[in-house]
């Protein structure tokens, strides 16, 4: 007999999927390191990463959209900072593994 599953519920289950569109791109998983480790303005972001600020303040808006970052006002310049605890798990789990798979291990560290 098959035990009763649980579905993720559907607005969850979009959501989870925007996500992991979102983190499809080196610019917003630079972005996101970044600002987990300290927070940055536009042009201080733009400098680190190297890219035009129109690139960048889309990008920004898109993870500032999905609650992922959020900003605040500092006279004429704006500052942003990772708004959601989250992301940096998702991100530090993501990263854990990559380092494994980039060298070759697995989770327990053997080849």
């Amino acid at each position: 007999m098959m035990q009763p599953y649980k579905e993720i519920p559907a607005d969850e289950l979009d959501e989870s999927i925007m996500l992991t569109k979102l983190l499809n791109n080196r610019i917003r998983l630079q972005l996101i390191y970044l600002l987990e480790q300290h927070e940055y303005n536009v042009t201080e972001l733009s400098t680190i990463l190297d890219i035009e600020q129109t690139n960048l303040s889309h990008q920004l808006s898109l993870l500032k959209t999905h609650q992922i970052i959020s900003q605040r006002r500092e006279g004429k310049l704006m500052y942003y900072r990772i708004d959601d605890p989250h992301i940096i798990e998702t991100m530090t789990a993501l990263l854990q593994h990559a380092k494994h798979v980039a060298h070759g291990k697995t989770c327990d560290g053997k080849i």
